[in-house]
């Protein structure tokens, strides 16, 4: 038996998570603190696109379901949900990110 507390894969993707965390909250509190200075002002930016966001849960709808899915095929697939989930927080954090620069 192993005297390790977590495996090598868990400690990266804890790593990776952490990192991952960090520019999601400082993006996020960027965005707020934008959003509250600006509440004010009037809008004169360029026009919501929703249709994106549409496509995007569709699209993390059905990759979803794929992921819970592909589970039976191989224990090697148990690994597939939590890149997705840190995928899913890289993309949120990107929009925020462009929230705050633009």
């Amino acid at each position: 038996m192993s005297n390790q507390f977590v495996s090598p894969v868990t400690l990266v993707t804890i790593v990776i998570g952490a990192i991952i965390a960090y520019f999601y909250l400082r993006f996020m509190w960027g965005a707020l603190v934008k959003s509250v200075r600006t509440r004010n002002d009037p809008d004169d930016g360029p026009g919501d696109r929703y249709h994106h966001s549409l496509i995007g849960a569709v699209i993390s709808v059905i990759v979803s379901i794929a992921s819970i899915a592909i589970y039976g095929a191989g224990p090697l697939f148990l690994y597939w949900g939590p890149i997705l989930a840190l995928l899913a927080a890289v993309a949120v954090a990107y929009a925020l990110r462009d929230e705050v620069n633009t």
